[in-house]
């Protein structure tokens, strides 16, 4: 009985130590990376600016053609220049209204609109 109780007592010992040790790897992992981001973040702000930026647009163009490697072409091309025409028509909207033009959205809107569906619905083969 003495001995299960020690090998309890052991076991749940060597699991605290365990915890412990992950931990302390945990921290110093963290402080490894955290600390050099951030003194480059406060010496070189736009340099670490550009840095995080292309890291993420390279990340991210990685997902998409990996993506799109496993779907036909001309499904990519037409969601890509539907993505195309909504960031068109979003960029026009908003720079007509900060240069004062509110009334001209209503057309640019309208074009995007228009453009939208005929990339959407328009370029379908029919069957």
């Amino acid at each position: 009985m003495i001995k299960e109780i020690i090998k309890g007592y052991k076991q749940t010992l060597l699991f605290m130590l365990r915890l412990v040790v992950l931990l302390l790897v945990c921290l110093g992992c963290g402080f490894g990376i955290v600390w050099p981001l951030w003194k480059l973040a406060t010496v070189f702000p736009i340099f670490y600016t550009a840095a995080i930026g292309l890291i993420f647009t390279g990340g991210l163009l990685y997902l998409i053609i990996k993506k799109c490697r496993k779907i036909p072409a001309r499904t990519v091309i037409s969601c890509i220049l539907q993505t195309a025409v909504i960031a068109a028509g979003t960029a026009g909207c908003v720079l007509c209204v900060l240069h004062g033009n509110r009334v001209l959205t209503i057309p640019v809107l309208a074009a995007a609109f228009i453009l939208f569906g005929i990339c959407r619905f328009g370029f379908r083969d029919s069957k």
